[in-house]
């Protein structure tokens, strides 16, 4: 009866920790899913976010049509372009398809300071697809990302841009119609 007792307790104890190891795995599987990946390695997927962070702050200070926080905005995301460009330079797996991304977003976010907000909008747009393309190109997913559109921009002729969010906060009119537009795409 004794060893039965014995046992009976071992069996539990064992069954409790093979369950307590499949709970710990789900939850290793819940992180990494809700992670942000590419194909990019990790350090270069942290240093693409780090872009994309600068990206949402330019858009912000274009929705607020604040031209001192687009500009820092701006100077950041210069740095770190530089910086994930650096980086794909010894990435060799991926640089030659990469490269001529950053290249281009280097050259579009490079330009001079205005005290209007309005003559860069154009560059902004220009940086959206940029940013767009490079994101498809390197499969992201689990990001949060949302292509966005507004009809209205640029003489009725359109214009995206990224987004965090899918609550449409709109850079080309900024307070005047804030919410025009659509969500066109995530990159879940």
């Amino acid at each position: 009866m004794r060893y039965t007792h014995v046992l009976i307790m071992c069996c539990a104890l064992f069954f409790m920790a093979c369950n307590n190891d499949a709970n710990n795995k789900h939850t290793d599987n819940t992180t990494t899913k809700d992670t942000p990946q590419s194909k990019l390695n990790d350090v270069g997927t942290k240093k693409l976010m780090t872009v994309m962070a600068d990206y949402y702050e330019l858009k912000d200070a274009f929705v607020a049509i604040d031209v001192n926080k687009a500009d820092k905005a701006n100077e950041k995301l210069i740095h770190d372009i530089d910086t994930l460009k650096a980086f794909l330079l010894t990435d060799t797996a991926n640089s030659k398809a990469l490269l001529p991304y950053m290249d281009s977003l280097h050259e579009k976010t490079t330009f001079p300071h205005h005290e209007n907000i309005e003559p860069i909008k154009d560059n902004f747009s220009k940086i959206s697809d940029l940013m767009y393309a490079l994101l498809k190109k390197v499969a992201l997913t689990h990001a949060g990302v949302y292509r966005e559109f507004c009809p209205m921009a640029f003489d009725d002729k359109g214009g995206f841009w990224l987004s965090n969010e899918s609550e449409i906060r709109n850079p080309y009119f900024g307070k005047k119609m804030l919410e025009c537009g659509e969500v066109t795409d995530s990159l879940k």
